[in-house]
């Protein structure tokens, strides 16, 4: 018996429901067994086949890798910079506040991507300065590279100074332990 032809097998649904699975996961295989549930093996095959033949459908796979790097990238910055709240937990079991659990190797990393010229000698440089003040020892990076990196720097010494302002002030001022945002425990 012969075999339907790819085109036949590929209904614009499941062209839909792979390229969504594609922009979720990011791996076409498993896209593919999740747009072809029922298919033996992956099904990859019909879609690379659809791929070379429609380069509507060539462009839609693209993009759907693209947008999905973008959603890596962004949760790295957020997971970096933002973090994650995590339940500071009594003795008792009960929930007493948060605190925010950031990426120092993820910022790195993403400093590293956007900023090139951000060495380790650079690094060492930049670790042994931050804490002298404002002269964050960047003179290797270009002056551009040097006004980012500086504002990132800066925007984070900023906050940690607003965090030990709010955890030092008198008479709960601050924020309570159920309120904490920040690194605090109880």
């Amino acid at each position: 018996m012969p075999r339907r032809s790819n085109q036949a097998h590929l209904t614009p649904q499941r062209k839909q429901a792979f390229l969504e699975a594609l922009r979720a996961c990011g791996v076409a295989t498993r896209a593919a067994k999740i747009a072809s549930p029922n298919a033996t093996g992956s099904g990859l095959s019909s879609f690379k086949d659809e791929r070379k033949r429609d380069p509507e459908f060539a462009q839609a796979w693209a993009e759907a890798l693209e947008q999905h790097a973008g959603d890596l990238v962004a949760e790295l910055y957020r997971r970096a910079v933002s973090g994650d709240q995590v339940p500071i937990v009594s003795p008792k079991g009960e929930i007493v506040g948060y605190r925010t659990i950031r990426s120092d190797p993820l910022l790195l990393a993403a400093v590293r991507a956007h900023v090139p010229e951000f060495t380790p000698r650079s690094e060492q440089t930049v670790n042994a300065n931050v804490s002298k003040g404002p002269d964050l020892g960047l003179g290797k990076l270009s002056p551009e590279n040097q006004d980012k990196l500086r504002a990132i720097l800066e925007d984070e010494l900023a906050r940690e100074q607003r965090r030990e302002l709010d955890e030092s002030t008198p008479n709960g001022d601050g924020p309570s332990a159920c309120q904490t945002s920040e690194d605090t425990l109880p």
